[in-house]
């Protein structure tokens, strides 16, 4: 099982302990370029690493390390191959030459905040005033109150489809009958997936899925932006790509001892 943690900005190969496209040095001076304080490096970087046990020893390193390096320069950059790291890092070295004393302000949030005052002091008219906007203005109803289905608790697919896309929202329990093959199921608040036994292709992008135990003949998913805490690896996966949206560690099952898989663990 190959392991790759994709964390802001970089790439780490955690099976051989090193950074895809640096070593540990250079990414070390990379990360104080764009991070530049250790103020910002905890809060944008180190502390999104801080629930997976994988890392932790990275983790410390990089922590104990940062105030003592310094930036790469100029020429260190002109030197990276990867192109759009080392375009991140020139953006980041000309901000820090050319950084402007003031800001704009942000009328935006000016606005925002005036119109949350305004809300917060006003005084509310008793005659139209809901504590729950109504779902029908009909006399017959006006008084009474109305409770909304806004979810499926279980779902089948009847389609006898090889490949389906999957765009119903707010499904408890989602069934796949046993003639699809490839499934897109994105952004559908799906919470749980009751697979089939043919499934090759999985990707459920940005659902509510917490533990799955991935059917026998699936070879790729995608599975970033779920709440995931648990993870079943079947024998014949090639590519299973993950990430959890509060970055907390998701537990990978792999007892069936599947060497060929490659990870990408992703730290938002």
């Amino acid at each position: 099982m190959k392991l790759i943690y994709h964390l802001p900005c970089l790439t780490y190969d955690f099976n051989n302990s090193k950074f895809v496209e640096f070593d540990y040095e250079q990414a070390l001076k990379f990360l104080k370029l764009v991070y530049k304080d250790m103020q910002f490096f905890q809060k944008d970087f180190l502390s999104k690493l801080e629930y997976i046990p994988n890392l932790e020893k990275l983790c410390i390193d990089l922590g104990s390390q940062f105030c003592q390096v310094q930036p790469l320069s100029l020429g260190e950059i002109n030197n990276i191959k990867n192109y759009e790291l080392k375009e991140l890092a020139l953006h980041h070295h000309d901000r820090e030459i050319s950084i402007k004393k003031e800001q704009k302000k942000n009328s935006f949030s000016d606005t925002i905040d005036k119109i949350r005052d305004f809300l917060n002091k006003a005084e509310p008219d008793n005659k139209f005033y809901w504590l729950k906007f109504p779902a029908s203005l009909s006399e017959l109803v006006i008084e009474k109150e109305y409770f909304t289905i806004n979810s499926i608790p279980e779902y089948k697919i009847t389609l006898e489809k090889e490949y389906i896309e999957f765009d119903v929202k707010n499904i408890d329990s989602l069934i796949l009958n046993n003639h699809i093959k490839y499934l897109v199921c994105q952004k559908c608040n799906i919470k749980e997936l009751q697979l089939n036994p043919k499934l090759e292709l999985l990707d459920a992008y940005q659902n509510e899925i917490t533990r799955i135990e991935l059917s026998e003949n699936l070879i790729e998913v995608d599975l970033r932006s779920n709440p995931l805490e648990y993870i079943k690896i079947n024998k014949n996966l090639k590519s299973l790509q993950i990430s959890h949206p509060k970055n907390f560690n998701i537990e990978i099952d792999n007892s069936i001892g599947n060497a060929e898989v490659e990870i990408y663990y992703i730290i938002n």
